[in-house]
């Protein structure tokens, strides 16, 4: 796959996209299993540029999008990344597909470098010097934003969150707010857990009468925002489509089993 639509979903989400050159195209066809949470280094603000060829050096392609400190995102590159998150642990990667969290750093539970996780991960560089201090409220959101809207595009759980430092001890990104790469994302997944629960998809009878408050308690609006025309009707679809999509699911099961067919 090739996730041409990341721009789509994040804005989707109220977020603020930079779309940068060419990033549909680069990068190749992949199939993802997880996520992974990296800071950029100094210097800070990271030009955004030097994330992708010919800037970056030797053809490297080192995120799939990068949030600044404003809370902007860029969409770097739709297809698998080749310098990023580099070879880490066969155990990690493990965990990731059964769900499970890390349970500490790469370093702090003696884990050997014995797989290539490039192929695997949609990498998130965040523009940030990575020496432990405050991660500014906006950027923190909007990367809790982004991994959300992920994870119900591509039905998976906060679980699937990692850091790099939880995948390899030669990393220890992210370290901002004072935390080591674990700790920081025991808080993260947290919260993208709770950002998945605000953004359950509506009824049919809560549809039908939908207003702007709704729309905000389910997610499909910035919560106490004064949407403007655009937001409010580019939420409206968001909505009726997920909805469309329930009911569509819930149709051909019931059809399934008024047939005797199996559910595979």
């Amino acid at each position: 796959m090739m996730l041409t639509d990341l721009a789509d979903w994040f804005r989707e989400a109220g977020l603020t996209v930079i779309e940068e050159p060419d990033w549909k195209t680069r990068g190749v066809t992949w199939t993802p299993i997880g996520m992974m949470q990296h800071h950029t280094a100094p210097p800070n603000p990271y030009p955004i540029n030097k994330l992708y060829p010919p800037l970056s050096g030797s053809n490297r392609i080192k995120a799939n999008f990068a949030v600044t400190a404003d809370g902007t995102i860029h969409t770097v590159a739709a297809g698998a990344c080749n310098y990023s998150s580099g070879t880490g642990s066969g155990t990690v990667i493990g965990e990731t597909n059964r769900d499970v969290a890390p349970s500490g750093t790469a370093a702090s539970r003696g884990l050997i470098d014995n797989a290539v996780g490039n192929m695997l991960f949609v990498n998130n560089e965040t523009d940030h010097p990575g020496d432990g201090s405050p991660i500014p409220v906006a950027q923190y959101e909007a990367c809790v934003k982004a991994w959300a809207v992920l994870c119900r595009h591509m039905g998976w759980t906060a679980n699937r969150v990692i850091s790099h430092g939880e995948f390899t001890a030669r990393k220890i990104d992210p370290r901002w707010n004072g935390q080591d790469s674990h700790e920081a994302m025991v808080d993260m997944r947290a919260d993208v857990e709770e950002a998945l629960k605000e953004a359950e998809p509506v009824t049919f009878d809560e549809f039908v009468k939908m207003d702007k408050a709704q729309l905000g308690r389910h997610g499909y609006l910035e919560a106490g925002k004064d949407a403007t025309d655009d937001e409010w009707r580019v939420a409206r679809n968001r909505a009726y489509r997920d909805l469309r999509h329930a009911r569509t699911l819930w149709q051909r099961l019931r059809d399934m089993f008024r047939r005797d067919e199996p559910v595979e």
